[in-house]
């Protein structure tokens, strides 16, 4: 008689642990696909979860943001060419003498210099100038400004920069500039499309 109770007793717990261990996988996988229809790509999560905290005078970084591990990390661009810099969940616009900075790209190579944009007269409708910093120095030197007819740069080097100026439709002209000197060392039509005539027909 007490060998039946035994045995009864052994398949119910049997049956008791066997439901609880099945009820504990039923949740968790529920919780994990749960989990899995809610991902999004990490570049829309972070930017939905940031705050927006003060601006941050470009000048005012320490240099150790800049090396290539931190600023991949710490440094973002949005779609209109910002610059902002990422801290404790924190996303603040980063500018020069108050004035938000665009474009921002590093010397190749060693990556010590840093150019970007910006509006020293705070509009998008007058001046841009292009500025260079020098990371280990903490230093920013004006090396360009123009109309906002300006439509880009780009290194040419670890020692200079080519501008490129909107000169009209189908025209765009390069400047090419040492960052040390500021100086122009080199300028020329980058291209020019020639307007399209229409053949004339001899008339019947």
């Amino acid at each position: 008689m007490r060998s039946s109770l035994r045995i009864i007793f052994s398949s119910l717990m049997t049956g008791v642990i066997g439901l609880m261990i099945g009820l504990l996988i039923g949740n968790a996988t529920i919780k994990l696909g749960c989990e899995r229809s809610q991902d999004t790509p990490p570049m829309r999560t972070a930017a939905r979860e940031l705050a927006q905290g003060e601006p941050v005078e470009i000048i005012d970084l320490p240099s150790e943001i800049f090396s290539r591990p931190y600023r991949l990390e710490q440094i973002t661009i949005n779609q209109r060419q910002e610059a902002s810099f990422i801290t404790q969940g924190i996303s603040r616009n980063m500018t020069y003498q108050g004035h938000r900075i665009t474009d921002l790209e590093f010397s190749p190579i060693l990556g010590d210099k840093a150019g970007f944009f910006y509006y020293p007269y705070g509009n998008a409708t007058t001046d841009i100038a292009l500025a260079i910093m020098n990371i280990p120095k903490h230093t920013v030197k004006e090396v360009y400004r123009k109309s906002v007819r300006t439509s880009g740069w780009e290194w040419d080097g670890t020692k200079r920069v080519i501008v490129y100026y909107n000169c009209g439709t189908g025209c765009l002209y390069a400047y090419k500039i040492d960052v040390e000197t500021s100086k122009i060392v080199d300028e020329y039509l980058e291209y020019e499309v020639s307007p399209v005539v229409p053949q004339q027909t001899d008339p019947d």
